[in-house]
């Protein structure tokens, strides 16, 4: 499920395995590259853009060749929805001067329905900023919804006396 037709993900956060001491146990830290730095602030910003339904900063992080097509989906799609977006993992697959490849895992809501989306996004370099050239989604599940335990009352008249009983 591509939620904007390759289009929705969040921020990138850098984290790598630090295996130092093979008797601690391994452990996540962030990582201090600059390439990989400016790959999450793209991310990141675009991410924030699209939970605030802000189509225009949103749009600023897709490449020229992309923001017309990605416009068009996402201003339908934050007319039709109210869009959240959080990042739950991250990793750097590839990356070279003037293009990059993360790996993705999101929780995105559209309204009341949630999804875990996984996917690969590719980024390029244009102007010497980080962008948004295209997202490959490798899979998507539906999040349950909770379940509403609270008991079901309804008005029952009979009379002219009315009183609350529990529905079955």
């Amino acid at each position: 499920m591509c939620l904007l037709g390759g289009c929705i993900f969040v921020s990138a956060c850098g984290l790598r395995e630090n295996l130092a001491d093979d008797a601690i146990p391994r452990r996540l830290t962030m990582t201090d590259n600059s390439a990989e730095t400016g790959m999450r602030d793209c991310v990141k910003r675009a991410t924030e853009a699209a939970s605030k339904e802000d189509l225009d900063t949103f749009i600023s992080y897709f490449t020229e060749s992309q923001k017309q097509s990605i416009r068009r989906k996402a201003a339908m799609l934050f007319v039709r929805h109210t869009v959240s977006l959080e990042l739950t993992d991250c990793h750097v697959i590839e990356e070279a001067d003037t293009h990059a490849t993360l790996a993705i895992k999101y929780k995105a809501v559209l309204d009341k329905d949630g999804f875990h989306v996984v996917s690969v996004l590719h980024l390029e370099k244009e102007n010497d900023a980080w962008k948004i050239r295209r997202e490959q989604v490798v899979s998507h599940e539906q999040i349950e919804p909770a379940r509403d335990t609270t008991p079901r009352q309804r008005v029952a008249c009979a009379g002219g006396r009315c009183r609350l009983v529990a529905d079955e």
